[in-house]
């Protein structure tokens, strides 16, 4: 084995360069792919934008196509606002889910936990600094 160096340049071992080629197209390789990944999903989110609004324009909550079933499904989010970030996880811990809080609460946790408490009493007065809404999404199964 060779002693570390701290010094760039030849270490002598023959097996260095081809190891760190193969290392380097790797990490080049998931740099691409990442990237690819990345419009991808920008074209997929725009093409589910598109079909949201046909759905709408013709009336429908969902249709069989040669692709399979879509279906309106819909996504509820909630947050507190940054302005009110501390008296909002005050009033989580009031209500007794301290458990929840971190050093913060994770959007989706807090999502859930302000959709359960809604399931439970329709009628809740949620805090002003509590903002929630609803998005429309596509689902989708397979034939």
């Amino acid at each position: 084995m060779t002693e570390p160096t701290t010094e760039f340049g030849n270490t002598g071992d023959k097996n260095i360069e081809p190891r760190a080629k193969d290392f380097f197209d790797c990490a080049q390789e998931v740099k691409d792919l990442k990237a690819q990944l990345k419009t991808a999903q920008e074209a997929k989110d725009k093409a589910e934008e598109i079909l949201v609004q046909t759905f709408d324009d013709a009336g429908l909550s969902q249709a069989r196509t040669a692709f399979g079933i879509f279906f309106f499904r819909f996504e509820f989010y909630a947050s507190i606002e940054a302005a009110k970030k501390l008296e909002g996880l005050d009033w989580v811990r009031e209500l007794g889910h301290e458990d929840l809080i971190k050093e913060s609460i994770h959007a989706q946790t807090f999502s859930s936990f302000i959709k359960e408490l809604i399931a439970e009493d329709e009628n809740i007065e949620l805090p002003e600094f509590v903002s929630t809404h609803t998005k429309k999404r596509i689902g989708y199964r397979g034939k």
